[in-house]
């Protein structure tokens, strides 16, 4: 499950992954083995906490992916390794009615899947940015200084963005090296 419809090349998405197990299985210690998901860049992740949905325990992951090219990318296999307890037969001759429960180490594996990413046309840098700014004065004199900073937050290729240097005609503009946070 994708956030966006069709995904475009360096524009970030969130890609979602959701294990359901029905709730009687007893899965305990689950555990996820990230899938191969070569072609893309990883910004980040996040763990869904469990949750019902009728009779299954939903757990999942969000990936934030970056695809670093257009084309059909495949996701390979993902996989999940549980810990089940299940009911084992009365154990020797003269058990009564005692049942024992015995853990079973169970493997789950998805199957791989294609997405299809869009070739990007246009602007080097692609997201969603809001960008404000600040001066430190609302009035000046004459020959004073003006400190003036771009704030730039959001989603997207934003490391993409080529510093720029601002030209104003009978005035000195001092460069500070841009940061990030």
């Amino acid at each position: 499950l994708t956030s966006v419809e069709e995904p475009v090349e360096n524009h970030v998405f969130k890609l979602s992954l959701r294990f359901r197990s029905y709730y009687k299985m007893e899965l305990r210690d689950v555990k996820y083995e990230r899938p191969d998901m070569a072609g893309f860049w990883i910004q980040g992740m996040e763990y869904i906490p469990a949750y019902m949905d009728g009779d299954y325990l939903v757990q999942g992951i969000d990936y934030f992916l970056y695809p670093q090219k257009s084309g059909d990318i495949t996701i390979g296999s993902a996989k999940v390794e549980a810990i089940q307890m299940s009911p084992d037969i009365n154990i020797g001759e003269f058990s009564t009615t005692t049942n024992y429960k015995r853990d079973h180490s169970r493997s789950f594996t998805s199957e791989p899947f294609s997405i299809h990413v869009k070739k990007h046309k246009g602007l080097d840098v692609v997201g969603n940015f809001t960008i404000a700014s600040f001066v430190d004065k609302k009035v000046m004199n004459g020959n004073e200084s003006l400190s003036v900073a771009i704030r730039i937050k959001g989603d997207g290729n934003i490391g993409d963005i080529k510093p720029f240097e601002l030209k104003i005609q009978e005035a000195t503009v001092l460069d500070v090296e841009p940061s990030s946070r």
